[in-house]
Formats: structure tokens, C-alpha cells, sequence
């Protein structure tokens, strides 16, 4: 076979387009060529690797030896009671519930404050500086302390979820 048909089915092998036939001509040219051009001395060692690779067998009990192996490795799956499945949903359902109410008071909150607002507004433009900077500064302290108070009640449902969490885990 000449090097150019072998620079051809090389070319065609690294794109993927080789029969197996093919596969094996180029196996065994470059298990007897002694002299290659510098361009496939590269590729020599990679079709003799193949080479080697496929005439390798396993032992008789390599795939017992495996499952050994797998099974050693695996952790038995941790099945739970439906019961607890049960009580996690429940938490889940109640913290959002919980979630929602919250929500929905801030917004409350905040619409009421809102209202207030536009109240004052609605009188008219603030011209004194002063003024403006004392209502702004009201407006702020309010959502300051919304925002803390929200930030409390959150802090303490995921303290309650955390334990109830904790609880069903060691069951």
C-alpha cells in the first residue's frame, strides 16, 4: 500500500468515515512498516496502541471481581416511611403558607404607608428642602424597620423548618 492511499485512509479514519476493513489495513501497515515518513510517526504509535488494546483480554472472573467491587462501593439506598414523606409535604406546604402570609403583610404594610404617602403628596409639592428631607427620611425608617421585621419572622420559620427537618432525619 503506498503512503499517500495511507495518508488518505488516515485522514478519513480522524474523521470517522473508515470501514472497519479499513481500520484493520491501517493497523497492520503500521505494525510492519519499519521507515515512516515524520508526519505518521505519530499516528504509528496510536494504531499499534489500538493494536494491543485489542488483542488485551480480561480474566474469567473479571466481572465478578467488578460487581464485587460495585456492590462494596454502592450505600444501600435509604428508604424512608411513607409517613415521613408525608410530613415533609406537609412542612413544605406550611412554610409556604407561611411564606405567603408574610408576604402578603408586608405588602400591606407597605400599600398603607404607600397611601399615606400619596396623601401627602397629593396636597401638593413639598418647596421646603427641609421638609422633603424629613418625610424621605421617615419613608426610609419605615421600610428599615419592615424590612427587619420581615427579615426576624423569616429567620425564625427557617429556624422552625430547620428542627423539624432535623426531627424527621432521625427517625
Amino acid at each position: 500500500m503506498t503512503v499517500q492511499k495511507i495518508e488518505t485512509l488516515v485522514e478519513k479514519y480522524f474523521r470517522a468515515e473508515t470501514t472497519l476493513e479499513e481500520e484493520r489495513q491501517l493497523r497492520e501497515w503500521f505494525s510492519r512498516q519499519r521507515e515512516l515518513p515524520p508526519h505518521l510517526e505519530g499516528c504509528r504509535s496510536w494504531f499499534l496502541m489500538l493494536e494491543q488494546e485489542r488483542q488485551r483480554s480480561t480474566s474469567a472472573d473479571f466481572a465478578e471481581r467488578l460487581q464485587r467491587k460495585i456492590e462494596a462501593t454502592t450505600a444501600p439506598a435509604r428508604v424512608r416511611p411513607l409517613w415521613t414523606r408525608r410530613l415533609m409535604q406537609v412542612a413544605a406546604i406550611a412554610l409556604v403558607l407561611l411564606m405567603a402570609v408574610f408576604v402578603a403583610r408586608i405588602w400591606q404594610g407597605a400599600s398603607a404607608h404607600h397611601q399615606q404617602s400619596a396623601i401627602v403628596l397629593a396636597e401638593g409639592e413639598i418647596d421646603d428642602p427641609e421638609l422633603a428631607y424629613q418625610q424621605t427620611m421617615a419613608a426610609l425608617e419605615f421600610l428599615t424597620s419592615r424590612m427587619e421585621t420581615g427579615r426576624r419572622k423569616a429567620a425564625e420559620e427557617i429556624k422552625r423548618v430547620e428542627i423539624i427537618d432535623r426531627v424527621i432525619k432521625t427517625d
